[in-house]
């Protein structure tokens, strides 16, 4: 297991684990396979374990009272998701759906609180992480309610990029491939809407396309996009 950054939207805020740590933490964990579009944990169910995707990506979203889904974050292999209800000991808040097939590791919440009493570091890691996850999806569903959808898609592709590995000058590949319906579910519109969106970015020259997937993104177009300079 090798050690992750948890990346960020800015330069300020980094958080690594080590080879040792993650061993630590996910020796006594279960590996898990979900196929594409199931979900790994739904909104208001008890949390009784937190999972580390060991492949593929998960998208996090909560619903509105009105119905409408509202993806908080994407998450790929190397981060943890469901920490922030482990903490709290309350019900999951949101729903966790494997966007490809996914495989983690589940960590019950007794293992996990033994590793945490006899490793503070660990500890304190995973509190920075909570409060960063709490700031991102703070601001996320700010974005979401302020933004047409347009900016949504802009600020969706720019979290795919940042979480990819292949990056060339200005252009970054994208690592997973997703469907008009899927990106018009994450962004919470209509799937013709989606696609007038994204033919529109594919003028302006914001992303590259092979058939009706995407394939590369322009983040600093893209960046510009999301908060509306252009």
């Amino acid at each position: 297991m090798s050690g992750n950054k948890h990346g960020k939207s800015g330069e300020d805020m980094e958080l690594s684990w080590t080879s040792e740590e993650l061993t630590l933490i996910l020796k006594n964990g279960h590996l898990r396979k979900f196929p594409k579009n199931q979900i790994i944990f739904y909104a208001g169910a008890v949390c009784n374990e937190i999972y580390y995707i060991n492949k593929g990506w998960v998208n996090i979203y909560s619903m509105t009272d009105e119905g409408k889904r509202v993806s908080v974050g994407l998450r790929s292999k190397g981060e943890f998701i469901g920490i922030s209800e482990a903490f709290c000991r309350s019900p999951w808040q949101c729903f966790a759906q494997a966007l490809a097939e996914v495989e983690v590791y589940a960590i019950e919440l007794k293992n996990l609180y033994i590793i945490l009493d006899k490793y503070p570091n660990i500890l304190r890691k995973f509190l920075s992480l909570t409060a960063y996850r709490l700031q991102q999806a703070n601001t996320t569903m700010l974005n979401y309610v302020c933004k047409q959808a347009p900016g949504r898609l802009a600020i969706t592709l720019l979290n795919l990029a940042e979480k990819s590995s292949s990056k060339k000058n200005d252009k970054v590949k994208v690592s997973i491939k997703l469907t008009q319906e899927e990106l018009a579910a994450i962004i919470s519109t209509t799937r013709q809407s989606a696609s007038r969106i994204i033919n529109s970015f594919k003028k302006l020259g914001f992303i590259e396309m092979k058939g009706r997937q995407i394939q590369a993104i322009y983040p600093d177009k893209l960046r510009a996009k999301s908060v509306g300079e252009i």
